[in-house]
Order: structure tokens, then C-alpha cells, then sequence
């Protein structure tokens, strides 16, 4: 992609030209207003295409020029100088660069959601684990230790959880218990039932 700029040479001015139809002179409902006395009120109009660049004199009294020599309708080129009465300007040509964004590594696809043997799905860090929790913007599921955790201020014990892939918020999966393994230490807290001792 092309722009086409008209930079002063004797005035500070930088006509950015549009594609299509711009218009030059002294009046200010012109779309680039050139406060000299020798620029006519309407004094020309430059058309801008995907060809080039046309300029079209709008019979001004000190005439429009391109490199010195008056023109009535003509082709201006970078480089050259255009020349409205007495006030210069010379043409430059700037390349815009677009980017196109590149296709996703098929080695970098997103994870794949994986159901486990007992028809829960898995969580998607650590397929060992029952996935407890989804992700309302990946919609990926995770057990709650995968994620990050943010507290709440104010005291609360509650934490706001979010997805390890994108930051999104998640949310606990409905009808989903985990059930916790009893450890060692927790068993021997309990009452053992003392029955055989009275045989």
C-alpha cells in the first residue's frame, strides 16, 4: 500500500493526499487550504488512483506548474515539483507496510480437552487429575490446583480463579465432587470400634 504526500518547500506544509479527490487553493472549504495570495481560491485538484497521481488546473490566475512548466491536466510523478502560483511542492511516495498475521503452528495447537476411562474429563495440565473447573473464555477444563488463585480483599477466604492458557476467568463445573483421599494421619483419628474385645 501507497501514500502519496506533498511536502512545502518554501511554506510548512505536509498535504497528506487521500485516495480519490483532493482539492487545493486559499478558500478554506477546500480540503488542503494554501494561505498565500498567489494560490487562487479553488486553484487546482488532485485526483489520486491505484495508477497515480493526476493533477487538474481549475483555471487559476498564476496557473499551476509541474517542474516549471504549466500544465492544465497532468500526470505528477514523485519527485517532481508542483508548483500552485508561486508556492512549491515537491512529491513523495511512502510505501505502508502491511502485516499479515501468520498461521498458527500446527506444533503449537491448542490442547486437546481429553476424557478420562470413568467419563469425567481430565484437567487439561495434568490428565491424572479430575478436571473440577472450566474456563469461561477457552472453555478448556483444569483442576482447581492448575490454576491461579487471586484473593479477594475484604477478608474473604474466596479467590477468583483464572486459566493458565489465557487469563480468562473460570468457573467451578456443576455436579462435580471431588472426592479427597483420607490420609494416614486421618484415619488414625477415628474411633476404631472396640467389639472384638469383649469376645
Amino acid at each position: 500500500m501507497v501514500r502519496y504526500i506533498l511536502r512545502g518547500i518554501t511554506l510548512p506544509l505536509n498535504l497528506d493526499l487521500r485516495t480519490g479527490l483532493n482539492t487545493l487553493g486559499r478558500n478554506p472549504t477546500n480540503d488542503f487550504r494554501i494561505p498565500d495570495a498567489s494560490v487562487s481560491s479553488f486553484h487546482c485538484e488532485i485526483a489520486v488512483s491505484e495508477t497515480g497521481v493526476l493533477v487538474r488546473d481549475l483555471q487559476s490566475t498564476n496557473g499551476t506548474l509541474i517542474d516549471d512548466r504549466p500544465v492544465t491536466e497532468q500526470i505528477l510523478n514523485p519527485g517532481q515539483i508542483l508548483q500552485l502560483g508561486t508556492v512549491p511542492f515537491h512529491l513523495e511516495l511512502e510505501r505502508i507496510e502491511i502485516h499479515v498475521p501468520q498461521p498458527v503452528n500446527p506444533t503449537e495447537a491448542a490442547p486437546q480437552v481429553v476424557v478420562r476411562e470413568d467419563g469425567l474429563l481430565a484437567c487439561t495440565r495434568n490428565t491424572a487429575l479430575v478436571a473440577t473447573h472450566r474456563c469461561t473464555q477457552c472453555t478448556l477444563p483444569f483442576h482447581k490446583s492448575s490454576l491461579r488463585g487471586v484473593r479477594i480483599s475484604g477478608g474473604s477466604k474466596s479467590a477468583l480463579l483464572f486459566c493458565p492458557e489465557c487469563d480468562g476467568a473460570c468457573e467451578a463445573m456443576p455436579g462435580i465432587v471431588e472426592v479427597k483421599k483420607k490420609s494416614f494421619f486421618s484415619s488414625l483419628s477415628q474411633t476404631i470400634p472396640l467389639g472384638w474385645l469383649k469376645k
